[in-house]
């Protein structure tokens, strides 16, 4: 059986993990989509994009924790304090894209349905748009 404090850190550090398995599983899934709204990009692009940018940062991320643990000679109570106020920094700034960018309208949760039979989209909607000038009636 483990002392309370082994219990306190083992917990805490669960936790911690726990948090960085969300945030993780959320630029996963959202932040790919995300990105293709605010700068109209395709899905390819924007998933190739966010694939450059969270592999190096784990892998810099991995490096740089080892060298500061090293460095610092950290004890677990400081190492799990270090953890802890990453983690709590980078919720921090993923709450900001929401807070700082205009929310994208997605219909029926914040913009509503087109109901009017005059506004309904047909087939051919698409094709009046491109080639202006022509009728198709």
């Amino acid at each position: 059986m483990l002392p309370w404090q082994s219990w306190q850190i083992y917990v805490g550090l669960c936790l911690l993990s726990i948090c960085e398995a969300f945030i993780l599983s959320a630029f996963n899934s959202f932040m790919s989509k995300y990105v293709q709204n605010q700068f109209g990009l395709s899905t390819k692009g924007s998933s190739i994009i966010m694939g450059c940018l969270i592999v190096p940062a784990g892998f810099l991320g991995i490096i740089s924790g080892g060298y500061f643990v090293k460095r610092y000679q950290l004890s677990t109570f400081q190492l799990l304090l270090l953890i802890q106020s990453c983690l709590s920094l980078s919720l921090l700034f993923s709450a900001g894209f929401i807070l700082v960018n205009d929310p994208v309208k997605i219909a029926g949760i914040n913009f509503p349905y087109r109901t009017d039979p005059a506004q309904r989209t047909t087939l051919l909607d698409r094709a009046k748009t491109r080639v202006q000038g022509l009728d198709f009636e």
